[in-house]
């Protein structure tokens, strides 16, 4: 199983200076990260059924396990990442909103047997 850390930020002031500033300088730090096993970028462009994102950018590091990801967090290039963040923060007026969990996949069935509707119960 993957341990990760989850990470969202909300839309720039200025998209163009950010994404220069976040391929170029904070992502290269975060890639410099001891015991980090993948790093998954993702940029929205689009929500769910004609509604905004509720995030700008997504960004997901994997680690084999949460021993894995604390020692990380111990080491000066996560304390480097870190500081980077807050001034990413501070120069383009974004907001970061970050989890921690385990990866679980699911079984992809799409022919297989649904519960019935009357299985989910009604709504409160």
């Amino acid at each position: 199983m993957v341990y990760k850390a989850v990470s969202t930020w909300s839309t720039p002031t200025d998209i163009v200076e950010f994404e220069k500033y976040y391929n170029d300088v904070h992502v290269p730090f975060a890639a410099r990260v001891p015991g980090a096993l993948r790093l998954v970028l993702t940029r929205t462009s689009d929500g769910f059924e004609t509604t905004p994102s509720a995030f700008y950018r997504v960004a997901e590091m994997h680690f084999e396990s949460r021993a894995d990801f604390e020692k990380a967090t111990t080491t000066q290039e996560w304390a480097d990442m870190r500081q980077d963040a807050g001034w990413v923060h501070e120069r383009f007026g974004v907001s970061l909103e970050s989890g921690l969990g385990l990866q679980v996949d699911a079984v992809l069935d799409p022919s297989g047997p649904l519960p019935s509707i009357e299985s989910r119960g009604k709504p409160e």
